[in-house]
């Protein structure tokens, strides 16, 4: 039997059931398989075991299952976190209206990502799901401190093209890797060796006044929340 977190003691049951499934799935996905792959917008968690394997390069050869959560990201609400899902097309399949995984949802993420290659993984346009989410992530964190500093690099990834999973995580991942500092190596050393990081510890989120705080979120809620700061959390 799964445990639940802490946080769930705090927060309503369904809010919980959602945190536990979407952990679960993350879990699932780096346990399951060595190495890394690129998941949508990954949780603290994930870039803290990331950095602490030295960050070693992303592979798109890992088979990932149905319940990897490869295309699915946690991020903050007025109501709580919110699930927000890439849909996927069918394995082997050209996106068309024809090849497109209506049914696909948080807990069945869709038949492309069940025991397929990560690059292989293919998009669907259904759903308009990149406006989708960009709202979600502007109406959420419009407010943030650091979001008007970032939101021209990630709005132009949104407005990409690109049809495969991997390569569009793989932008994003690249990307909050520059903007948290990561890919300065010495920066990461100089903090572990002054004992300044501060993994764990709540940081400042958008709706603390709604809701009580929220551990393990999508990157994008430390990054758009503490700026360059976020690397204090993750290293």
């Amino acid at each position: 039997m799964q445990r639940m977190p802490l946080i769930c003691l705090r927060l309503p049951f369904v809010v919980c059931q959602l945190f536990c499934t979407f952990a679960a799935g993350m879990d699932n996905m780096n346990s399951s398989s060595v190495g890394f792959t690129a998941p949508y917008l990954p949780p603290v968690s994930w870039w803290q075991r990331w950095v602490d394997a030295g960050m070693p390069a992303l592979s798109g050869d890992m088979l990932v299952g149905r319940h990897a959560g490869i295309n699915r990201a946690l991020i903050d609400s007025p109501n709580g976190p919110l699930t927000i899902t890439i849909p996927l097309a069918k394995p082997s399949s050209p996106i068309s209206p024809t090849a497109e995984d209506p049914t696909a949802t948080a807990d069945r993420p869709a038949h492309g990502a069940g025991g397929s290659r990560v690059s292989d993984i293919v998009m669907s346009p259904h759903g308009d799901w990149r406006h989708k989410h960009w709202h979600a992530l502007e109406s959420t964190y419009f407010n943030s401190p650091f979001f008007e500093y970032y939101y021209d690099d990630f709005h132009d990834i949104y407005q990409g093209d690109e049809q495969m999973l991997w390569q569009f995580n793989s932008r994003l991942i690249d990307l909050v890797a520059h903007l948290a500092g990561l890919d300065d190596p010495s920066a990461i050393a100089a903090l572990h060796r002054r004992n300044l990081s501060r993994r764990g510890e709540p940081y400042y989120q958008v709706f603390a006044h709604r809701h009580p705080f929220v551990h393990d979120m999508s990157i994008v809620d430390l990054l758009f929340n503490m700026g360059p700061e976020s690397i204090y959390w993750i290293a």
